[in-house]
């Protein structure tokens, strides 16, 4: 054991030292073996040893039989590692055919895998994904600051054409929405007619550092649909919102955040399609965050929502963002 773990030392120590690939000396020895058993059957019959000769002839169809298995089992481990998911192996009798059979299930298996995953995408960073599968994320639920950004844009959907319009515009955004999730290390899942991500949501950070992530989500949203050519025809509505949420890993949901900053946001999409505003838009609580900072490119509109202590706050807007 000791020796097996100097050797695995060793070899990580030469990352460019490779593996001897050994299938070619076992096919060179059974070649020669062939051979040796043909020249021993000519040498014996020349000797008249008709008999012997004979048994030589089912030793060498083991030999085949041997390589032909030994290249069956490459042939599936190689299917197996490169991923190929499109040949199913014929099903054949005794031992190789229980072991088609198996590699045939595994492979459908994996085929449904790679669909489902297709169909419902992970709304995790690769990297949140990753400390998820080792444990080194809770998933029983944590409080966090967080800000949240809903994304989304006012859809006429009257006749067909619009309705297509409507589908490749959605389809555009999420793509981008998922995508910078992906670069800012956000919590991404649908909300109501909109695209959350949560900033902030996977560890401890003060407090500027999610906002100014969201911030930079939100211009970068805001140029590729503007990139696109759809900045002109159906602007974006942005709501922003930070407090603290809870971020738990639900049943069939998977992670997701809850929380006055989520209702927040929602409150302020509703009010801004209703009323026509768009760009992007806040509460009170990230104005006197940002107000420091860059309040002048916030100004407050006509729009209010309703407070938890129920009284209404202003509703502003950032002037670079509209």
């Amino acid at each position: 054991m000791h020796n097996g773990n100097r050797q695995t030392s060793s070899n990580a120590s030469h990352p460019n030292i490779q593996p001897i690939d050994t299938n070619w000396l076992h096919t060179i020895y059974r070649i020669v073996l062939l051979i040796v058993l043909v020249v021993m059957s000519g040498l014996l019959l020349w000797l008249g040893q008709f008999a012997a000769a004979v048994l030589l002839i089912p030793a060498g169809l083991l030999i085949y039989a041997l390589q032909q298995r030994d290249q069956y089992a490459r042939t599936i481990a190689q299917q197996i590692t490169t991923g190929n998911l499109n040949r199913k192996f014929e099903v054949n009798s005794g031992a190789l055919g229980e072991l088609s059979r198996a590699v045939n299930h595994l492979v459908q298996e994996q085929r449904v895998q790679m669909r489902r995953q297709s169909l419902q995408p992970t709304s995790l960073p690769s990297d949140v994904l990753q400390a998820l599968m080792v444990g080194q994320l809770p998933s029983n639920g944590t409080t966090r600051m967080t800000a949240v950004l809903l994304v989304s844009y006012p859809t006429k959907t009257t006749n067909e054409r619009e309705q297509q319009a409507t589908l490749l515009a959605w389809q555009d955004l999420a793509h981008e929405a998922h995508a910078c999730a992906e670069r800012h290390g956000a919590l991404l899942q649908p909300c109501g007619g909109a695209i959350l991500l949560a900033f902030g949501a996977f560890s401890d950070q003060p407090v500027g550092k999610p906002l100014c992530e969201a911030l930079v989500a939100a211009e970068e949203l805001q140029r590729y649909w503007r990139a696109n050519g759809r900045g002109s025809i159906t602007p974006l509505v942005l709501s922003l919102a930070i407090g603290q949420t809870l971020t738990v890993l639900l049943p069939g949901l998977g992670y997701c955040v809850l929380g006055a900053p989520v209702q927040e946001a929602l409150q302020l999409q509703q009010v801004a399609q209703h009323k026509g505003q768009y760009g992007l838009i806040s509460g009170e609580g990230v104005y006197y965050a940002r107000r420091q900072t860059d309040g002048a490119v916030w100004q407050p509109t006509p729009l209010r929502i309703s407070a938890p202590n129920h009284v209404e706050q202003v509703v502003y807007t950032h002037v670079e963002y509209a």
